[in-house]
C-alpha cells in the first residue's frame, strides 16, 4: 500500500519553530496584559486625566518639543555612524531608522539588541552589509556611552549607583500609587 505524499512529509526545524512562536507568543502577550491590568487595575481614568489637566499646556507643549528635538539630534548620531561605516544612505531612511530604533530601545532596554536588531532588518534591507551595520550599531553604542561617561552617569544599568536611583524611584512610585488607592 503506497503512503500518501503528506504522511511522508517531514516536519522540518523551521516550521516547528513557527509553530511555536505562533503559540506562544500570543500567550506571552496575555500574560503582558494580564500584568498590565494587576498592576494598574487600581487608578481610573479619571484620575488620571485630573492630573494630566493640570500639568499647564506649556509645559506639555515644551515636553513634546523636547522630545522632537531630541529624536533629530539622534537621527544626526546615526547619519554620522552611517558616514563613519562608509556608506552613504538617503536621510529620511537614516532618520525612520533611527526613531524606530531609539524608540525601541529607550522603552525596551538592552539597546545593542532591541535598537540594533531593528537597524539591522531596515539597514539591510536598504543594502547595508552586516559588517556596514555592525559598524552603524558600535559606533551609536560608543556615542552614547561616552556621552552618559561625559554627564557623570553610569554607562551600565547594573552599576551600584543606577541601582540605588532606581530603588529610591521605586520607593517613590510606591508611596504616591498608595496614596492614591482609593
Amino acid at each position: 500500500m503506497a503512503s500518501s505524499p503528506a504522511s511522508n512529509k517531514k516536519l522540518s526545524v523551521g516550521t516547528v519553530v513557527t509553530a511555536v512562536i505562533h503559540l506562544v507568543m500570543p500567550a506571552v502577550f496575555c500574560m503582558a496584559l494580564w500584568v498590565l491590568y494587576k498592576t494598574l487595575h487600581h487608578y481610573h481614568i479619571s484620575d488620571i486625566l485630573n492630573d494630566l489637566r493640570q500639568i499647564p499646556l506649556r509645559h506639555l507643549m515644551a515636553g513634546g518639543l523636547l522630545t522632537v528635538v531630541n529624536y533629530w539630534v539622534l537621527t544626526t548620531l546615526d547619519a554620522s555612524a552611517i558616514r563613519y561605516a562608509g556608506s552613504s544612505l538617503e536621510y529620511g531612511k537614516v532618520a525612520l531608522t533611527s526613531f524606530i530604533g531609539y524608540a525601541f530601545s529607550h522603552n525596551v532596554g538592552l539597546s545593542w539588541l532591541s535598537g540594533g536588531s531593528i537597524r539591522y532588518r531596515l539597514y539591510g534591507a536598504w543594502g547595508l552589509t552586516g559588517g556596514e551595520i555592525a559598524k552603524v550599531i558600535a559606533f551609536c553604542q560608543v556615542a552614547s556611552g561616552s556621552k552618559r561617561a561625559k554627564n557623570g552617569l553610569p554607562t551600565q544599568s547594573g552599576s551600584r549607583a543606577w541601582r540605588k536611583r532606581g530603588e529610591r524611584c521605586r520607593a517613590k512610585l510606591s508611596s504616591n500609587a498608595s496614596s492614591m488607592r482609593r
